[in-house]
């Protein structure tokens, strides 16, 4: 299992890192006062670091975005895993999530 860490990378963006499961996801959300504490109106999250993942990974997702739309802040994601795209598809919150393949 490789611990996920979330890295901030300036200007609003960040990159989250390792397996995103049950058992370090815990860790992430003690970890987003860093993505939201003085963040601007808009927030990037890369996704490209992510190993395994499990629908916990949407989950996360979804509480970041909740978190960030009671901050009024636009938050987006790049390089969604496939397995979370897959998830998201079939849970039919692609379009909430605004994800897309490309």
């Amino acid at each position: 299992m490789n611990e996920a860490v979330l890295e901030p990378l300036g200007a609003g963006r960040f990159r989250v890192a390792g397996d995103l499961t049950y058992e370090t996801v815990a860790g992430l959300l003690e970890e987003d006062s860093h993505l939201f504490a003085g963040a601007p109106k808009a927030i990037e999250v890369d996704l490209s670091g992510v190993g395994r993942t499990t629908s916990v990974g949407l989950a996360l997702m979804l509480e970041w975005l909740r978190q960030a739309r009671s901050r009024d802040i636009v938050i987006s994601f790049s390089h969604v895993p496939a397995q979370i795209l897959g998830i998201a598809k079939l849970s039919q919150l692609e379009s909430i999530l605004d994800l897309d393949e490309g």
